[in-house]
């Protein structure tokens, strides 16, 4: 497995995560939301609008984990906090 990348933090604007990580389009991606708030993770050409609402939630509130991954051959991913008043942060490496 490869090495975690640095943290991105999420604010309620998308973050595209190939950018954010360096992780190619189409590479598969493991993450962890470590934060308070959920994110939501969403597979996307372009940027999602902003009261999209479909994707992955991601948050420890629910459950004792907080993974996600992106398969091999993904279009582009999109990350934010789904709290406007929330940050969160999240942690992913290729694999």
């Amino acid at each position: 497995m490869a090495a975690t990348l640095p943290d991105i933090e999420l604010d309620y604007s998308w973050t595209d995560l190939n950018t954010a990580s360096g992780i190619v389009v189409g590479d598969p991606i493991n993450g962890l939301n470590k934060g308070d708030a959920f994110a939501q993770i969403v597979e996307s050409v372009v940027e999602p609008t902003a009261d999209y609402s479909d994707g992955k939630i991601i948050s420890t509130q629910q459950f004792s984990y907080a993974t996600y991954a992106v398969l091999a051959g993904s279009i582009r991913t999109w990350a934010r906090s789904t709290s406007k008043n929330n940050k969160t942060v999240i942690t992913v490496q290729a694999s």
